[in-house]
């Protein structure tokens, strides 16, 4: 992993000596001395210049990533390619819209392990005039998480089991099932 580091040579867009006043704009010793600053201040702008590219995933540098990742609530790991990297904290705000349904854990799944999942939920919504009536769904309220490599290797079952547990609905019972491609 790379990090942001030292232009050398970097000439600053807005030299200081030419913002001195009138008096000093002619003294050598004044212009030489502000101009150590503006070895401080060029990468200030530069990054200012460039904003819109560190915000942007699709485009923020690599050594950013994890910073800009931690600003909308996702974790990196450092093993990760790049572009799988580039699309979580690209899709970090409709991860955590979907948080706590079937969907969301889907897309977790997929994004975070790198599995695809199918997913049994005995859940189910009814209306009825009859304060009676029977409820919908399971009376015992389970899910059945089936997952598939994507890539044909591995599935890391410590880690699928960590997200489940992290984004299903707390009251549920969970089961992980490995289904050869």
């Amino acid at each position: 992993m790379t990090m942001r580091g030292v232009v050398d040579d970097l000439p600053s867009p807005q030299a200081l000596a030419e913002m001195l006043p009138g008096l000093l704009q002619d003294d050598e010793f004044a212009a030489r001395f502000v101009s150590a600053f503006d070895v401080v201040v060029a990468p200030i702008h530069l990054a200012l210049d460039n904003l819109d590219g560190y915000l942007d995933p699709t485009l923020s540098p690599e050594d950013f990533l994890g910073w800009l990742g931690g600003w909308v609530g996702v974790e990196l790991e450092e093993n990760w390619p790049l572009e799988r990297k580039r699309r979580i904290v690209l899709e970090a705000f409709d991860i955590h819209r979907w948080r706590g349904t079937m969907v969301g854990l889907k897309r977790q799944l997929e994004l975070f392990a790198g599995v695809d999942a199918d997913i049994d939920e005995p859940g189910g919504v009814s209306w009825s005039r009859d304060p009676d009536g029977d409820l919908p769904g399971s009376d015992n309220p389970r899910i059945l998480v089936r997952v598939r490599a994507v890539d044909g290797g591995p599935v890391d079952v410590g880690r699928v089991e960590a997200i489940v547990n992290s984004a299903k609905p707390v009251h549920l019972v969970h089961e992980i099932q490995v289904v050869d491609t």
